[in-house]
């Protein structure tokens, strides 16, 4: 019996110093297999969650058309930017309210705001992830931030600001200033130009800065509307066949600064159109589809049509 006992001891091992580097071996090599699955299922869930961000703004601008008489957001007024102006339809009416009154809130953080692949702005106080649509510009007055961007405000061919330059800018984009001449963008007018699944209302820059930018404590700085907006920087138009010709520093993807479509998502951005559906497309879109999905009005374009008595 006792001879017994010691042989069934005797008859136990461990592992050998290769079978345990064999093991280790395969261990790595799951992790190694399995890491850019999760990797990808983290890229796919941050990307949604992006997209279902961008759906939030496009319905919050489609709450404040029904509120304002279907009138769009400004771009931006003397003290704001258009994220202020939504606020009440993104339950945010407490914030809002802080604002009129005057209270410094220009530290608040808003998820809705930013995109979790944005490492520059998510997370961080007043972090802008996403630009609205402002259609054409020259980048002369656009980028000086003068206060305008307004339908008054461009000289697309150097002879001097004509009805026909005011009413490409009105056919061009989402978001506008106030100018003297009170143009206001409506849903109405989108819908009955390119049509609201045809224009892009929102889009993604990992160059946009401050949702609150331009608070003092006063209201008295103005917010840096070239950072809250993308478009199309023209440099000249064929009057006679509709031609743009433009900056392609402006196309999404580029990296020259300035006010274009970028993200943290490899080789895409998101976008919202006017209808409030959120897609991804690839930076790599045709630059002629790109622009005139930027115009509101561009099947109602004013070149190759006598402008008199007509509203565009």
């Amino acid at each position: 019996m006792f001879n017994s006992r010691i042989q069934r001891t005797s008859g136990r091992r461990g592992f050998t110093l290769m079978e345990l580097l064999v093991v280790i071996s395969i261990i790595g090599t799951l992790v190694a297999l399995l890491l850019p699955a999760v990797q990808s299922a983290r890229n796919a869930a941050s990307n949604l969650q992006c997209l279902n961000r961008l759906k939030q703004l496009s319905l919050a601008v489609d709450g404040y058309a029904t509120r304002k008489g279907g009138e769009i957001p400004l771009l931006a007024d003397a003290n704001y930017g258009w994220g202020r102006f939504l606020l009440a339809d993104l339950d945010q009416s407490a914030l809002n309210r802080a604002f009129l009154s005057g209270t410094d809130v220009s530290g608040e953080q808003l998820d809705v705001f930013t995109c979790p692949s944005d490492f520059n702005n998510d997370g961080f106080d007043r972090g802008l992830s996403y630009i609205a649509n402002a259609g054409y510009f020259s980048s002369a007055r656009y980028v000086a931030d003068d206060g305008q961007h307004t339908a008054m405000a461009y000289d697309y061919d150097g002879g001097g600001v004509t009805d026909l330059d005011m009413q490409q800018t009105r056919a061009a984009g989402v978001f506008h200033r106030l100018g003297t001449d009170g143009f206001r963008m409506t849903k109405e007018r989108i819908r009955e130009g390119d049509g609201l699944s045809n224009t892009l209302q929102f889009g993604e820059s990992l160059d946009a800065k401050g949702w609150a930018d331009g608070w003092d404590g006063t209201g008295a700085t103005r917010p840096d509307h070239t950072k809250m907006s993308f478009g199309i920087n023209c440099t000249g138009f064929d009057r006679q066949f509709g031609n743009v010709t433009y900056n392609v520093n402006c196309l999404p993807g580029s990296d020259t600064a300035g006010p274009r479509p970028n993200s943290g998502h490899a080789g895409t951005s998101n976008y919202a159109f006017c209808d409030g559906r959120a897609v991804t497309i690839s930076n790599g879109i045709n630059p002629e589809v790109y622009r005139r999905l930027i115009t509101s009005r561009g099947t109602v374009s004013p070149f190759n049509e006598d402008p008199t008595g007509l509203d565009y």
